[in-house]
C-alpha cells in the first residue's frame, strides 16, 4: 500500500491506498479469533495425542513386529503346505467337500491365492527386517507394496474360498497400511525435506549461484 501511494498516478488512488494504511494501523481494529468445530477439536486433538505418544521409536517398533510376524505367519503356513500340496483330483474332492463345484478355473485361483500369500509373506517379512536396520524408506516401500497386493489381490482370493473367515486379518492390514503412510507422511517426509539440499539436483543449484558471476548482476540500460 505505500508503494501503491508512493507510485500512485492519481490522487485518489493515493488517498484510498492512504486510508487502508490508516485502517491496518488503527488500534482499534479487532480481529476476529477462528471459531474450530466439533470435528476441527477432535482432529486438534487427536494430532496432539498422536504427536506425543506414536513416536517414532514407538510407532517404528510396530511396524516393524507387526510385518514381521505377518511375514513369518504366511512363509511359515507355504512351507508347511508345500510338502501336501494336493493333485488336481484332490483339489477337485476339497471344493465338493466344502460344497463348490470343481473345475479348472477354482484350482487356478487357488494355486495364485497359495503363491501370492507366500509373495506377500516374503515382502512383509523382509520390510520388518530393513526397518530392524534402519533402511526404513526401503521397508516402508516394500511394505506398502505387500499390504497393497495382499488387501486388493489376495484378500479377495481368500473371501472367494473361505468367505468371511479373513476379516479381521483384512482389517488389521488395513490399520496396519494407514499406520504406514502416517509413518511415511509424518518422518520421512520430514526428513527428506531437510536433507534435501544435499542430494544432487540441490547441490547443482545451489552451485550455480556464483556471486562473481555477471549473470547475476544488475543489468543497465
Amino acid at each position: 500500500l505505500e508503494r501503491i501511494q508512493g507510485d500512485a498516478d492519481h490522487a485518489n488512488h493515493a488517498a484510498l491506498a492512504q486510508a487502508l494504511l490508516d485502517y491496518l494501523r488503527s488500534s482499534q481494529l479487532q480481529v476476529v479469533p477462528v471459531r474450530r468445530g466439533r470435528w476441527q477439536r477432535w482432529q486438534a486433538w487427536a494430532n496432539e495425542q498422536s504427536r506425543r505418544w506414536l513416536t517414532r521409536r514407538r510407532l517404528k517398533g510396530v511396524l516393524a513386529a507387526s510385518f514381521l510376524l505377518l511375514g513369518a505367519g504366511a512363509l511359515i503356513e507355504l512351507i508347511l503346505l508345500l510338502p501336501q500340496t494336493p493333485t488336481s483330483s484332490q483339489m477337485a474332492s476339497l471344493l465338493e467337500a466344502n460344497g463348490q463345484s470343481p473345475g479348472a478355473n477354482r484350482i487356478f485361483l487357488y494355486v495364485t491365492r497359495v503363491v501370492l500369500e507366500g509373495a506377500v509373506g516374503l515382502l512383509l517379512a523382509g520390510s520388518g527386517v530393513l526397518f530392524l536396520l534402519r533402511s526404513e524408506r526401503q521397508g516402508v516401500s516394500l511394505a506398502y507394496w505387500g499390504l497393497l497386493l495382499s488387501l486388493t489381490v489376495v484378500d479377495l482370493l481368500v473371501f472367494y474360498f473361505d468367505q468371511f473367515s479373513a476379516t479381521l486379518v483384512a482389517s488389521f492390514q488395513f490399520l496396519l497400511l494407514l499406520a504406514l503412510l502416517h509413518y511415511r507422511n509424518r518422518f520421512l517426509a520430514s526428513s527428506s525435506r531437510v536433507a534435501g539440499p544435499q542430494d544432487g539436483t540441490d547441490r547443482a543449484m545451489a552451485m550455480d549461484y556464483r556471486p562473481n558471476d555477471r549473470r547475476n548482476e544488475p543489468h543497465e540500460f
